[in-house]
């Protein structure tokens, strides 16, 4: 049966995202979220044609990714960890509630082909550091990995 468009995607709204965005800063702490925040808003609607066709402005976001991860959460991860051979960094925020220490523990525990493996926490890092203030150590930690 061919699944419907709506099993392959799901909606996905700019306040959707500002809230992932900021909801690993512990309370009290200042917002790390850098002030381009609705630059990038305004260029990401824009990477989908339609993103403005609804009531609310969204970009359509495939499900395929969060079906990978609610897999790996459940322990089937879609694919083999140990067979990973180049070498892998896991680069991680402090705060990060998608790859927790135990997440990535695990995930490098079972990295065991590389020749290769670094595990970096980056303090006051959320999940998606690329936009937080503190990105700079996420691309410290990146260089300094693929410049070994």
């Amino acid at each position: 049966m061919r699944a419907r468009h709506h099993d392959r995607w799901f909606p996905l709204t700019v306040a959707e995202q500002h809230s992932r965005f900021v909801s690993d800063v512990p309370d009290g702490h200042p917002p790390v979220l850098t002030p381009q925040f609705d630059q990038w808003a305004s260029e990401w609607l824009a990477t989908d044609p339609v993103s403005g066709g609804g009531s609310t402005p969204s970009v359509r976001t495939p499900s395929g990714p969060r079906a990978d991860m609610l897999a790996a959460w459940s322990g089937d991860p879609p694919y083999e960890p140990g067979l990973i051979e180049a070498p892998t960094c896991i680069v991680r925020g402090e705060w990060d509630s998608m790859c927790t220490d135990e997440d990535a523990r695990g995930l490098f525990a079972a990295i065991t082909s590389s020749p290769l493996r670094q595990d970096v926490k980056i303090s006051e890092g959320g999940h998606l550091m690329h936009l937080e203030s503190g990105r700079r150590a996420l691309y410290r930690a990146a260089a300094g990995f693929l410049l070994v």
